[in-house]
């Protein structure tokens, strides 16, 4: 969440001929978190010649979750299971497309208020049994379709919802006990606690992200999955810390030059 560090840190390597790839995607995704949507998707235009074209929409469908575009995350859905892209993938690496492009799907279908929709695009996400080896973000990814097909699975029909919040729990125990904690993953498991009814397991959590020095906020406040849970406890009440951590990060950043940047 210290998207200004990340913002300076690019400043000062640009022109490195060797990290600018790795730089250029670090500070989209930075502009993303800090709502500098129009900066963001610049970065990606003027980079579209040097970006490869599969991470280039996944930079696409960040900025679109960000917007809450619900057509450019089909457009770009649809996309990276398009022949042309996949053959850009190395085959281990296609279970994990398959699961982001459900992903999305899932979040245009929560866009556009058919949550039942959406609940079966994220429960196939979630549940891709292609092989994956993109092991540093699987986990949370699963985790993160499970949270948003509870989410919809509240909007639709709640009739269901404590086996399935039961069924996510256990995968959470799972996914820790083999050492996944990061902020994609602890940012999921709070709204897993808030739809569960967890008001105190959800504060403890909050605190622990707080503590391990992460700011959610940024990623909070661009993610549809919280877009109803801000007004319930406890994020209610922590709002406004969160809140003034974001603000003080996005002054920081807004004083910046980022011309090296292409900006």
């Amino acid at each position: 969440g210290s998207y200004d560090e990340v913002l300076a840190l690019a400043v000062g390597r640009a022109g490195s001929v060797d990290t600018a790839p790795y730089l250029n995607d670090a500070v989209i995704e930075a502009l993303i978190y800090l709502q500098r949507f129009d900066e963001a998707g610049r970065m990606i235009a003027g980079n579209r010649g040097t970006m490869d074209l599969p991470r280039r929409l996944f930079l696409e469908a960040s900025l679109a979750v960000g917007r809450r575009d619900a057509a450019t995350l089909r457009r770009v859905a649809s996309e990276l299971v398009s022949p042309a892209v996949v053959a850009e993938i190395p085959a281990p690496f296609q279970g994990c497309s398959r699961q982001w492009t459900g992903l999305w799907l899932g979040i245009a279908e929560l866009l556009d208020d058919r949550p039942a929709a959406a609940q079966k695009h994220f429960r196939t996400a979630a549940n891709e049994t292609l092989p994956v080896i993109c092991e540093d973000d699987t986990p949370a990814l699963r985790l993160v379709a499970l949270a948003y097909a509870l989410e919809s699975q509240a909007r639709a029909d709640a009739a269901g919802l404590p086996a399935a919040i039961t069924a996510a729990r256990r995968e959470i125990e799972r996914l820790r006990a083999l050492g996944w904690n990061d902020a994609w993953f602890g940012t999921a498991e709070i709204a897993i606690a808030m739809l569960s009814g967890d008001e105190q397991g959800a504060a403890t959590l909050l605190r622990d992200i707080r503590r391990r020095g992460l700011q959610p906020y940024g990623r909070m406040r661009t993610s549809p999955l919280f877009d109803r849970l801000w007004n319930q406890p406890p994020l209610d009440a922590a709002r406004p810390a969160l809140a003034a951590e974001y603000e003080a990060a996005r002054t920081r950043a807004a004083a910046l030059q980022l011309a090296k940047l292409g900006l």
